[in-house]
């Protein structure tokens, strides 16, 4: 191959494509991690790293006739870190830590 027949601008934009691609990958999976970490340190009562998988602002809706630290007929919203550890550390979830576990699965 001759270094006229290279197309320097075509393997830069290639490179930039594959460098984005690369990060979409690791980011999924960092989030798929993530989500992993939450659901069994909640499980394994891991509290403080139950924590670290939250941000200081985290907004968490919890629906179903079982929500984690009270009984509720419908939905539940935990506003921040404190409100959900209460409910990870209560009660609720409390009767259910070390024996059932979060399924964590991308069924797609």
């Amino acid at each position: 191959m001759l270094a006229e027949d290279i197309d320097i601008r075509s393997i830069t934009e290639e490179l930039a494509t594959l460098r984005r691609e690369v990060r979409t990958l690791r980011d999924k999976d960092e989030i798929r991690e993530l989500v992993h970490r939450y659901g069994f340190t909640a499980d394994v009562e891991e509290y403080d790293e139950f924590l670290d998988t939250l941000t200081e602002d985290v907004v968490w809706t919890a629906a179903g006739t079982f929500n984690p630290g009270m009984q509720l007929p419908g939905e539940a919203t935990f506003k921040g870190r404190a409100e959900a550890l209460a409910a990870v550390s209560g009660p609720g979830h409390a009767g259910i830590a070390n024996k059932e576990q979060h399924v964590m699965a991308n069924l797609v």
